[in-house]
């Protein structure tokens, strides 16, 4: 995919494997052709491409209750899988992956679990669940380590490996940043900006640069390594966006949800957050009050209208005043939205330049998944398919 000025080249359509069941997640093997899925019909199931250039399940395991969420380690081949029931079930995957042996149960959490992590360095498995329960275990003894409850169920999660920093996004749109010790944690802060849950996060630690997806349709960019914690948005999505994928080597951002939309985000173009939007009771243009300025109404004689903001410069304006619609990419809008009559005439073609590509996926997107050494991105669709794509 190509950003700006360049062709814009399409993610081709490699391969697609269709379920009987709703499928609930979908990862990439590290370095074979194939996936590793997990359906509401309780089975895991290890897909193989095979000489005929289609998939098949290569290993079929029956969990006990269905599993929500996976984790595969791609050089110790652990791979954690997530139940309803808040069990966490540790494979070790054979290098060829047509085996997996079962090493231990964990009996994690209350309900289910939404996200999980492997600190290799630690040898923590590291879990986030429905029951507000953030909680580490020892990977060598099955014991928990300890555990922080939140304000609200957790859906998501990312950890930085090198600091032992995880990233807890929840239900009431929070992310609660937090240091990992071997017995504790401490809170190190919580990053408000999604007026919806919490989707999706994706953790660079080159920059330090934390990408959250939102129930809100946004895509927020958090400065982590600045030390600052400030933000600045995405949007281009019309519906929830479930999830998001950086790819380093290009860098750029994919985000997809339940529109369909795959967006690549073109990161390498510095952008600037919109500005704060002011308060006002009457028009900054032409004074008319707004309908719950009574008092100027009154006094004015006039009907009052409803209040409106300039994207570019933050105003307070009515609707006439706001006839202007425009792309502001650089303030990250790539879709049209409201401008004042004063900046409207100030936006050049330059300013309105494209950041960002989007692909129909044709299927809403509930995960996505993506493997840097063979350009593969695996989508997990709300019509109980999985498509595999080539990124070229």
């Amino acid at each position: 995919m190509a950003t700006g000025g360049e062709p814009q080249r399409k993610p081709q359509l490699q391969g697609r494997i269709d379920f009987l069941d709703t499928v609930n997640a979908a990862i990439l093997l590290p370095k074979d052709d194939g996936i590793i899925s997990i359906a509401n019909d309780r089975t895991l199931k290890v897909w193989l491409m095979r000489d005929s250039g289609k998939y098949w399940p290569s290993v079929c395991e029956k969990l006990a209750a269905n599993a929500t969420c996976l984790h595969l380690d791609s050089e110790t081949l652990k791979l954690l899988v997530g139940l309803d029931n808040g069990v966490i079930i540790e494979y070790t995957a054979e290098t060829d992956f047509n085996r997996l042996s079962q090493n231990r149960e964990y009996p994690a959490h209350s309900s289910s679990v939404t996200d999980l992590r492997l600190s290799v360095s630690n040898d923590w498995v590291l879990s986030v669940a429905r029951d507000m329960f953030f909680q580490w275990h020892c990977g060598q003894t099955g014991q928990r380590l300890g555990g922080y409850k939140g304000a609200a169920a957790y859906l998501c999660m990312a950890f930085d490996a090198a600091s032992d920093h995880a990233f807890l996004g929840d239900y009431a749109g929070v992310i609660t940043m937090v240091k990992v010790e071997q017995n504790s944690c401490n809170i190190v802060t919580t990053l408000t900006g999604h007026s919806g849950s919490v989707r999706s996060l994706e953790w660079v630690p080159d920059g330090g640069t934390l990408y959250s997806a939102g129930f809100d349709q946004l895509i927020l960019v958090w400065d982590i390594g600045g030390g600052k914690g400030v933000f600045y948005e995405l949007t281009g999505h019309s519906q929830k966006v479930n999830s998001v994928v950086y790819l380093h080597r290009r860098r750029l951002l994919f985000s997809s949800g339940d529109d369909g939309i795959l967006m690549g985000w073109d990161m390498s173009t510095k952008r600037s957050p919109a500005p704060a939007w002011n308060e006002s009771k009457t028009c900054e243009i032409c004074e008319v009050p707004f309908f719950w300025n009574v008092k100027d109404m009154y006094q004015k004689k006039l009907v009052g209208v409803r209040q409106h903001h300039c994207r570019k410069c933050g105003r307070a304006v009515c609707d006439k005043c706001s006839s202007t619609c425009s792309a502001l990419p650089l303030l990250g809008f790539e879709c049209s939205v409201r401008v004042c009559d004063l900046c409207g005439p100030d936006i050049t073609e330059v300013d309105r330049r494209p950041l960002a590509v989007q692909h129909n996926m044709l299927h809403g997107v509930k995960q996505m998944d993506y493997n840097p050494d063979t350009e593969v991105l695996l989508t997990v669709g709300a019509d109980r398919c999985v498509k595999i794509w080539r990124i070229s």
